[in-house]
């Protein structure tokens, strides 16, 4: 674990002029603050972070902001880094008015984690998804405030309902619609995001800049889960047949996956009776597992599928799913998840 002396000179190092020092002391950072045992050098370094984002001279900015973001992923709700970060939360309202719109585009992720006021920062987050001249800002502003709890959905239909050519806005505001509504959201919102899951791949390339989307096809995906009955069957065999043919897959795109079949945790009675599309979904997750055998990429799919409910041992796979054993292993009993650890 980093001692605060070498933190501090890392943090000097990030108002450097110096593009090499710059770059070398972001990869410190994002290397020594989000393992695990890193908390209390995170604890010391968030203020720090807060106060070079908040200060106009410093470059990269947005960069920093994304960091902060990162440890704010991590960070236990109720530990010393939270409460760092939420320390900062006059900073990231301060900086929704930034004349640089990547900056405001990662405060509004900020803001709705860390705020002071909720209202107040609901105001903020509207003013800027109603009238913000980036599209990015507008659409990030519309699902921060979903985040935050405070979800409108007149504006959501704005969003949806823009022009062809405001791709960002309409994924975003279908995105929140689903949020808000559930399965009583138009059967239009779902067909869109059916459509940028498995036809539309330019639209969701171009969705990762929104930081509250995450990974933009798992969240998607995930979404599909409260399809109508009429297309939810449609819906699954599509983003399985896509997820599959993907070369490698994320843990947030197989955890998309995984609820669009499952819909959540599921009890041993549900597992019983699965349907073959059902299967098929599960059978392709472990398939990334197999063609990511000992890595840090199966390890963390494995995690997520024993989030889901779901056997990790091949042989216990295999009785699920029928079939011969399927690549799989155990983690040592009692593992806590590395992003619990703060």
């Amino acid at each position: 674990m980093p001692t605060d002396e070498e933190i501090d000179e890392q943090v000097e190092a990030l108002s450097a002029e110096d593009d090499e020092a710059r770059a070398s002391a972001y990869e410190f950072f994002y290397s020594q603050l989000l393992q695990p045992g890193a908390g209390p050098a995170a604890a010391h370094a968030a203020p720090l972070l807060i106060g070079l984002a908040g200060d106009g001279d410093t470059p990269q900015r947005s960069h920093l902001l994304e960091l902060l973001e990162a440890l704010s992923a991590v960070a236990s709700p109720t530990g010393d880094v939270a409460a760092g970060l939420r320390a900062g939360a006059a900073t990231y309202a301060a900086l929704l008015k930034d004349e640089e719109a990547d900056i405001r585009l990662q405060a509004t992720q900020l803001s709705a984690r860390w705020h002071a006021d909720k209202d107040a920062a609901a105001a903020a987050l509207r003013a800027l998804a109603e009238k913000d001249e980036d599209e990015r800002v507008r659409a990030n502003a519309l699902l921060a405030m979903t985040s935050l709890g405070a979800p409108d959905r007149a504006l959501a239909e704005a969003h949806f309902r823009a022009a062809e050519d405001r791709a960002l806005e309409r994924l975003a505001g279908a995105t929140a619609l689903v949020s808000q509504l559930k399965g009583e959201a138009p059967a239009e919102v779902f067909e869109h995001l059916l459509a940028a899951a498995t036809t539309d791949a330019e639209a969701l390339d171009q969705a990762e800049v929104l930081p509250a989307l995450g990974d933009p096809w798992g969240t998607v995906a995930a979404a599909l889960w409260r399809a109508p009955d009429s297309l939810r069957e449609r819906a699954l065999t599509g983003l399985t047949e896509v997820y599959d043919a993907k070369p490698w897959a994320t843990d947030e795109q197989s955890a998309g996956l995984l609820q669009a079949a499952l819909g959540g945790k599921a009890a041993p009675e549900a597992l019983a009776a699965l349907t073959p599309l059902q299967k098929e979904a599960i059978r392709a997750v472990a398939g990334k597992v197999a063609s990511n055998p000992g890595t840090g990429v199966a390890m963390s799919i494995q995690a997520v599928m024993r989030d889901y409910g779901l056997p990790t041992v091949a042989s216990e796979l295999a009785a699920l799913l029928g079939g011969s054993d399927g690549p799989a292993s155990e983690e040592p009993a009692g593992k806590k998840k590395w992003w619990k650890l703060w």
